[in-house]
């Protein structure tokens, strides 16, 4: 598999071991974060990333996040009005596990495929849901040279309250990545969307994402990633710097710039809890 500089960590500054036979590679790391909705909510996020990478093909991390919100009055009924408010606190912790693979022969084919579970650690009187939640992703990746990669990735919700993506709406979402080296920079560049029945009052989250990595030497980067909505169900804007390595092995289609963007906000917990419905 062609190497990608940026990969499944939204940050990794690291330390990295190989352990017994089979070989084990760790990776901890930190990310910083903002987003504003439309409504004026706003969320800014300090997100840590843990990650261990065994026999060279399962994935295992966990992703502790620390968030400030300040959210938006909601028109519960025509006589209720629920008050905006400020909150602060850890968010729910997302722990992945999954596999990732890449495959001899042309545009060396890769793929991954991986369950996420989002624990209710967070305070249910702020940031937490009070119960955990269950997800899916896949993705598939192709490198035609050793300086590009493409590829689609799709995550799924299978219970309520897992985030498929960034602020997703509905169970399932859809992205489109790919990526250049431009002499030392890693350019990045990514369409994701909601498929499927959106809840009643919320609309489809739609978003365009773009990111670079530079190099800094002794196998580390600096990576700075942007998204912008097109729709009200995304965030106008999310932002977020990470700086750190990348663990050996991980296949190009998670350098995508949407999976750096999620860690930073804790991925598969629930950032759009914090922007309400878009209509009463």
């Amino acid at each position: 598999m062609r190497r990608i500089t940026c990969g499944i960590a939204s940050a990794t500054l690291c330390i990295t071991t190989v352990c017994g036979a089979q070989g084990t590679t760790w990776s901890a790391g930190a990310a910083v974060g903002s987003l504003r909705f439309s409504s004026g909510a706003t969320e800014s996020a300090l997100g840590a990333t843990v990650a261990a990478r065994m026999m060279n093909w399962f994935d295992v991390s966990a992703n502790p996040t620390y968030a400030w919100t300040q959210t938006v009055a909601v028109q519960a009924t025509p006589s209720t009005l629920i008050p905006g408010r400020k909150v602060t606190g850890f968010t729910d912790l997302p722990v992945n596990v999954g596999i990732s693979h890449s495959l001899p022969g042309a545009w060396s084919p890769s793929f991954s495929v991986s369950l996420g579970v989002t624990l209710p650690t967070g305070d249910t009187a702020g940031l937490g849901s009070g119960h955990t939640a269950v997800g899916g992703s896949a993705s598939l990746g192709l490198s035609p040279t050793d300086d590009q990669w493409l590829s689609v990735g799709a995550g799924r919700s299978l219970s309520n309250g897992y985030s498929a993506s960034l602020a997703s709406s509905t169970s399932t979402s859809v992205s489109l990545s790919g990526g250049t080296r431009a002499g030392l920079l890693q350019l990045s560049a990514g369409i994701s969307g909601d498929v499927g029945t959106v809840p009643a009052g919320y609309e489809a989250a739609r978003s365009l994402a773009a990111g670079v990595a530079i190099p800094t030497g002794a196998g580390m980067s600096l990576s700075l990633d942007g998204s912008v909505g097109l729709s009200k169900g995304s965030p106008d804007w999310a932002i977020t710097a990470a700086f750190g390595t990348t663990p050996a092995g991980i296949v190009a289609a998670t350098a995508a710039p949407f999976q750096r963007l999620n860690k930073a906000f804790g991925s598969g917990s629930s950032t759009s809890k914090i922007k309400g419905k878009t209509k009463p």
